[in-house]
């Protein structure tokens, strides 16, 4: 077990002692109540109240590996979700193979249901600068129920949880699997045909809040602010190229008052697609990108 270092900010130490003090029940007899929390058990369980640094009793898998120091285990809604949290020096690509190999030959099922939350992510504007890195999965097993895998880039190095979810109910793993794969391919539609654009390198700030990438079996969308002084029809005329890349031709270009805007078409898989994507001022030095795709 990892040497456990006091908090650097006493007050976020203080709160969460006071979180996880009031939330712990009889059977988290771990819990060592005279020490704060370490900033390795903060990256890892801040959503969780109730903190042991032990193994907790029941949980379906372990893993026995060099490369895997234990940070501890929470629980919540009453002991019905378990999480275990590790981390690693291996990059999270690593770690990440590691538990689906293990995962997998204990025959738990991956279940395919962020395929189309990574597409929504993929598409869109994209932002130059890189974001956090990460990854998730779940899986399934009859006689376990779910477990959620997230493994993640952190300052402290890789950080990889699984959540272990209990239900009493009877559990067919292959009908749930089979119903969310299905529902992800009625969700995703269109959203593979949504152009992928990379904002320009001289746009550090992206604001995401409102912002993201969407779409059905009719249409498709995606925006996001920005803050940059670069005028509307510059940062329009930066994605030309991305566009013929990836096969779209332009069809038309305007430009009002406070909106600019061009309009794509493209033809694939049978399909005759139109696609706007426009640019509108919105404030000081700030701009909102739009994007929405639709069958002719």
């Amino acid at each position: 077990m990892p040497q456990l270092r006091a908090f650097p900010n006493r007050l976020l130490c203080v709160f969460l002692f006071g979180l996880m003090a009031g939330a712990a029940t009889a059977d988290d007899s771990n819990v060592d109540e005279s020490c704060c929390v370490d900033q390795d058990i903060a990256v890892a369980f801040l959503q969780h109240a109730t903190y042991s640094r032990g193994w907790p009793s029941g949980f379906p898998i372990k893993f026995d590996s060099p490369n895997l120091e234990l940070i501890g285990s929470s629980s919540s809604l009453g002991g019905q979700q378990i999480a275990v949290a590790w981390k690693s020096e291996l990059s999270y690509q690593e770690v990440h193979q590691f538990i689906v190999d293990e995962l997998t030959k204990e025959r738990w099922l991956k279940i395919p249901h962020n395929n189309h939350i990574s597409a929504m992510y993929a598409r869109g504007f994209i932002p130059h600068q890189p974001v956090m890195i990460g990854n998730s999965n779940q899986f399934c097993r009859d006689r376990d129920g779910q477990l959620t895998m997230q493994a993640r880039s952190t300052s402290i190095g890789t950080v990889v949880t699984l959540s272990h979810y209990t239900n009493p109910s009877p559990r067919n793993c292959m009908a749930t699997i089979a119903a969310l794969s299905a529902q992800a391919n009625l969700q995703s539609g269109l959203l593979k045909y949504l152009p992928a654009l990379r904002l320009p390198e001289s746009i550090t700030t992206p604001q995401f809040p409102g912002s993201g990438s969407g779409g059905g079996s009719n249409d498709a969308h995606a925006s996001v602010f920005l803050e940059t002084d670069m005028p509307a029809e510059n940062v329009l005329s930066s994605f030309e190229k991305q566009m013929n890349a990836q096969g779209w031709r332009m069809d038309a270009d305007f430009q009002g008052t406070s909106t600019s805007g061009h309009t794509w078409r493209r033809d694939v898989d049978g399909l005759k697609l139109v696609c706007f994507v426009t640019a509108a001022a919105s404030g000081n030095d700030k701009l909102r990108l739009r994007m929405h795709l639709e069958p002719l």
